[in-house]
């Protein structure tokens, strides 16, 4: 049996067991889209990702509903995965200025916006315009962008921020360096790429097929990013809890021509995939970092080379017990030889570890509001303070007072991995595990206290040096929605509206606390309720 009269029996034997026996479609249309999705998937995994991309993609057919005449081409990607971003752009930004400038700023202006107000094809467009106009030209980028359809308000707005506080000083916690265009920058030779992707148009894909109403990019930078919470929220298509992304290109299973439609608009798709590519692999490839390579001495790069080995033991009636020995590395005729060792301390593995995660190290003294530090995780009370408050809600009296400062109440702050999460004290005072803890008055936060991060511009690592980013990040980000369920967000008599527009009319010198909502849980109780994430 030929490779795509198997695939067709399969994909009519896997619409069977789903219960898709309405009208099912004939099987030579099934070995024709088998046949034409298998020469399609091998043509794009022969492709080379940029950014040392790792990307399995599987190609299928299903039904869109149970009584529905509709099927769907479904590009399933299970495994995208990509390597942090700052690195590599940093050392572009060295070599390239004006190319790392235009990648920092496309990515702030579009990335920390995507999941709720610009599109992955807006980011792309900004990334692409920004490089080929230039920075001074950047009205032309998002009057580009409104001549198409897009919605550019929120990154006017961020545009606008960006211009009062210095871009990039508090992204980057450096100072802002104004560069020169370079000249000669339209003739590289990723130009064509460029130009290819600006000449795709929104009108040419079925705003029917996909829920997000936009480009479907397969582009993740990095974990715990906004592009996650994309996947997550807005390529949710056949209300399922899918963790990998996933587009649909639909036809109508009994025509020819409706599967023939469908699939040119996936080729299309890959269209701008390769575009896309291209334009990353011509602004990032000078920022490719050498592998890492560990072999014989004859393997290793001349600047690498093996010289110490750590050797853990520990047996099967010793489950609490280890121990970990280093030893120096002796370079042999064609190998290496393990020297004597000796045990290793606590503190030698920690400050081991610190060279290769950065994370784990503390640069200077740790901050006094800091109430505890782990790998990934850190837990710190921010004291009341007035900040502007920022809204982009269907409630227009929120909207009219959005940039306005308030008094915000004291906070308590939870970071683990990738999750965020907020709840108030009662007073400024440092708390204790027994403090009872009160709801935090905003939108984007759950009862449990953990924040949609939908339009929130995080710090990459959880260090105690990152505490004002994550402060500022929150400040800073666009209250949206009440985040689900029955709970009380505020005591206020006028409810949520209320609290904020009085405060907004004259913020106090300290936050009303009688107007704050019970949590019903202390601080020990929260903490053990985010473990299990």
């Amino acid at each position: 049996m030929r490779e795509h009269e198997h695939k067709a029996a399969l994909i009519y034997s896997h619409l069977t067991a789903l219960g898709w026996a309405r009208s099912l479609p004939k099987e030579s249309i099934l070995a024709e889209a088998a046949q034409c999705l298998t020469r399609q998937l091998s043509r794009y995994q022969q492709r080379r990702l940029p950014l040392e991309f790792s990307l399995t993609t599987d190609l299928k057919l299903m039904p869109l509903a149970e009584h529905s005449d509709q099927c769907a081409i479904v590009v399933h990607a299970p495994d995208v995965q990509c390597l942090e971003l700052q690195e590599p752009i940093l050392r572009l930004e060295k070599k390239h200025p004006k190319m790392g400038r235009c990648v920092w700023q496309a990515l702030h202006r579009g990335l920390g916006l995507l999941g709720e107000y610009c599109s992955p094809y807006s980011l792309l467009h900004l990334l692409a315009m920004y490089y080929w106009h230039g920075e001074e030209n950047e009205q032309c980028a998002l009057d580009e962008l409104k001549a198409q359809g897009e919605d550019v308000s929120q990154v006017e707005m961020i545009r606008r921020a960006d211009v009062e506080r210095q871009f990039p000083k508090w992204v980057l916690g450096r100072e802002q360096e104004n560069y020169r265009p370079t000249a000669g920058l339209k003739r590289l030779p990723f130009g064509d790429a460029v130009r290819r992707l600006m000449a795709f148009r929104r009108d040419q894909f079925p705003d029917q097929s996909l829920e997000c109403q936009s480009l479907p990019i397969v582009y993740i930078p990095w974990e715990g990013s906004v592009m996650n919470q994309v996947a997550d929220e807005h390529f949710n298509l056949l209300n399922q809890e899918y963790e990998t992304v996933q587009f649909l290109f639909a036809f109508d299973a009994r025509s020819f021509d409706s599967f023939r439609s469908a699939l040119k608009q996936f080729q299309l798709y890959l269209d701008v995939l390769q575009a896309v590519e291209d334009v990353l692999d011509g602004l990032l490839g000078a920022a490719q970092s050498r592998p890492l390579m560990i072999g014989t001495p004859k393997e290793s790069p001349s600047e690498l080379a093996a010289t110490h080995a750590l050797l853990l033991y520990n047996g099967a009636n010793t489950m609490n017990r280890a121990m970990v020995t280093v030893h120096t590395v002796a370079r042999g005729p064609g190998r290496y030889v393990l020297l004597p060792g000796k045990p290793a301390t606590a503190p030698a593995l920690h400050q081991l570890l610190s060279r290769f995660n950065p994370s784990i190290a503390c640069q200077g003294l740790l901050p006094a509001n800091l109430l505890r530090h782990a790998p990934g995780e850190l837990l710190w009370h921010c004291p009341s303070r007035i900040e502007p408050i920022f809204f982009q809600t269907s409630h227009s009296e929120l909207n009219a007072i959005s940039g306005k400062r308030v008094c915000h109440p004291h906070l308590l702050f939870h970071v683990t991995r990738r999750n965020l999460y907020v709840a108030a004290l009662p007073n400024d005072q440092r708390p204790s595990l027994e403090t009872n803890l009160l709801r935090a008055p905003y939108y984007n936060v759950d009862a449990e206290g953990q924040v949609c991060q939908g339009s929130m511009n995080g710090p990459r690592e959880n260090k105690p040096e990152s505490i004002g980013q994550w402060e500022r990040a929150f400040f800073r980000s666009a209250f949206t929605h009440p985040q689900g369920g029955a709970f009380q967000i505020t005591s206020h008599p006028n409810g949520h509206s209320g609290l904020w527009l009085e405060q907004s009319e004259q913020p106090c010198a300290e936050f009303p606390v009688q107007h704050l909502a019970p949590m019903k849980m202390t601080l020990n109780q929260w903490l053990m309720g985010h473990s299990r994430w």
